[in-house]
């Protein structure tokens, strides 16, 4: 009877766990769409989100009329220069929009970066409720 290895097993578990954060990921940032959807300062163009940790990856919101889709994305998927990029673990975002943790402070400590239009940021989390006061 073979027997199965801890090492399969840790790899199996953490398999499992990255899969389970990617969908948490994606459900936190669909949430996020909704909101923007609602947003009277959403502007057309892309926020991409540079994720590390566990459920890390790349994610595009892009919006046009109003109406915000989300996808996965690679490195030079294409051309277009987002109006806003953020970096972070994908644990600390999660917790950001979520309103877990004061997204002011993990910017002040560098617990996320932040390019491209920040008063545009400032103004669309104010209104969405992930800061308390402009930047």
């Amino acid at each position: 009877m073979a027997r199965k290895s801890r090492s399969a097993g840790r790899t199996a578990r953490t398999r499992a766990a990255k899969a389970g954060d990617r969908v948490t990921i994606e459900d936190t940032l669909g949430g996020l769409v909704q909101k923007l959807d609602t947003s009277v300062n959403l502007r057309t163009g892309d926020i991409i989100f540079h994720l590390s940790g566990v459920s890390g990856g790349e994610f595009r919101l892009a919006s046009h009329a109003g109406k915000t889709v989300i996808s996965s994305t690679g490195r030079g998927a294409d051309d277009r220069k987002p109006l806003i990029e953020i970096w972070g673990d994908a644990s600390v975002i999660r917790s950001i929009i979520n309103g877990e943790k004061n997204a002011l402070k993990q910017f002040m400590v560098g617990g996320i970066r932040i390019r491209g239009d920040l008063r545009y940021f400032s103004d669309l989390a104010l209104e969405i409720g992930i800061l308390d006061a402009p930047l």
